[in-house]
């Protein structure tokens, strides 16, 4: 029989999975300790008490099982799945985590769309959330004008333009996750945007407009809306707040008194002003417009001028929008500066490639600093995980461990990929693991073999 293991997530809810780093869950939840992706948060952010949910292929319960505890005893759980090595794992952690408003779709005597009629009825069509893989559009395609879900689709293959016609000619909305400013905003023109986003989630204009009060999301006729211009020096307001500002300030307050007329830097200044101003904001929809203004321009800039810092600035842009595939190709060609030897000058200034450098002291080391947030964010962007890690992922662990700058998840990484790669026979208690505040390991357990 299959032995287990209990993982902790960061909501404090156990997840029982497989003892085996082969399983991709179980090194997922060991590396990040949270599910693998950036909206994850969001979505238990959503769930509220009393809520009547439906997960359909619940992963080990990543989702299930904390919106289980979110919705407490007097909302409604139901969970669907084929997998029986999956769903034997949610049973033990639906015991250990004492949760008892769970129920399986799972009447042998009825199929499929059957079992969630039955369901559906039951709850007089009130259904609050559904998440589901490919088999959604076959389950509830006729049960989609009834009910007004909030819908989460997590499929493995790219969802089709005849998928979202299904769902819009039934008044559901298409939307898109920014983790950066952790809301969801309206899909436009869907044709040409379909292959960057994997995941997307869909409403009714009712379930948006509760989701919009909450500031989750950004109603279709909001995000079009003009923002004032920000002020000429925002950038310095914001970002003389961070760690790393102090170090180069004095460089850069050279390149702006001898530079600062020319070398396209007004652009660079622009885009700056545009990104604080994007976080400063309250209003999500003008935060949104001012991040994609800022994106437009530096891409623009970077494509005809680009410089170092300029790269480093679109790369976190990049992220901040989700456009990981572009931030990916070019946290390649600042790795290539590094190791192809050619000259680095940061005299300008920048936005650090990941939000964690902002307040990590490069102390003096300002190379070993910069070359760490790109080999990080790298790692990071390369895949959900790093269960799917190449050669050049375990050189870019080593080389983290050693210049100084690792967090504790970087850690945990490269000792599951070592371990897999039959480098190392088990966990060892590095020192970095337990010690940075916001990333503190929680398993502990696992790493003080």
């Amino acid at each position: 029989m299959e032995s287990d293991i209990v993982i902790k997530l960061q909501n404090n809810v156990s997840i029982s999975v497989p003892d085996s780093l082969e399983s991709y869950y179980t090194f997922v939840l060991l590396e990040q300790e949270n599910p693998p992706d950036s909206f994850a948060n969001f979505i238990y952010d959503f769930f509220k008490s009393s809520m009547t949910v439906i997960d359909i292929s619940p992963e080990y319960g990543l989702y299930s099982i904390p919106a289980a505890k979110f919705i407490g005893e007097n909302g409604r759980l139901f969970l669907y799945d084929i997998d029986e090595n999956s769903k034997n794992h949610i049973k033990k952690s639906i015991c250990s985590n004492n949760i008892q408003n769970c129920s399986w779709i799972d009447d042998n005597s009825l199929d499929i769309k059957d079992n969630i009629e039955k369901v559906l009825t039951e709850s007089d069509y009130q259904i609050d959330f559904i998440k589901a893989d490919d088999k959604f559009f076959n389950i509830f395609e006729n049960f989609l004008e009834k009910i007004s879900a909030f819908i989460f689709l997590n499929t493995k293959s790219k969802i089709t333009k005849q998928q979202i016609d299904i769902l819009e000619n039934n008044e559901y909305i298409c939307f898109y996750y920014i983790h950066s400013l952790n809301v969801l905003k309206p899909l436009n023109n869907y044709e040409n945007q379909l292959n960057k986003y994997n995941n997307l989630f869909f409403c009714k204009k009712d379930k948006a407009l509760l989701l919009s009060k909450n500031n989750l999301l950004i109603m279709p006729d909001a995000w079009q809306l003009n923002a004032a211009k920000p002020s000429k020096d925002l950038w310095i307001d914001y970002c003389q707040n961070f760690v790393y500002f102090k170090l180069f300030i004095k460089n850069w307050y050279n390149y702006l008194k001898e530079k600062g007329h020319k070398n396209f830097w007004p652009t660079h200044q622009g885009v700056l002003n545009l990104f604080a101003a994007s976080k400063i904001i309250n209003d999500k929809a003008a935060a949104y417009i001012y991040l994609k203004q800022s994106y437009e321009l530096i891409d623009d800039l970077v494509s005809c001028h680009p410089t170092f810092s300029r790269l480093q600035t679109l790369t976190r842009i990049c992220l901040e929008l989700g456009f990981n595939k572009q931030a990916f190709e070019i946290l390649n060609k600042l790795k290539n500066y590094f190791y192809l030897n050619e000259q680095i000058c940061v005299e300008e200034p920048f936005l650090p490639v990941s939000q964690r450098y902002d307040n990590l002291d490069p102390c003096d080391k300002a190379g070993n600093w910069i070359l760490s947030s790109i080999l990080e964010q790298l790692e990071l962007t390369r895949a959900k995980s790093s269960y799917f890690f190449s050669e050049e992922s375990i050189q870019n662990f080593e080389i983290l461990k050693d210049i100084g700058y690792q967090s504790p998840e970087m850690e945990r990484r490269r000792q599951l990929v070592r371990i897999r790669s039959n480098l190392q026979k088990t966990t060892f208690p590095s020192p970095i693991l337990f010690e940075e505040l916001n990333d503190k390991t929680i398993n502990t357990f696992y790493w003080n073999k």
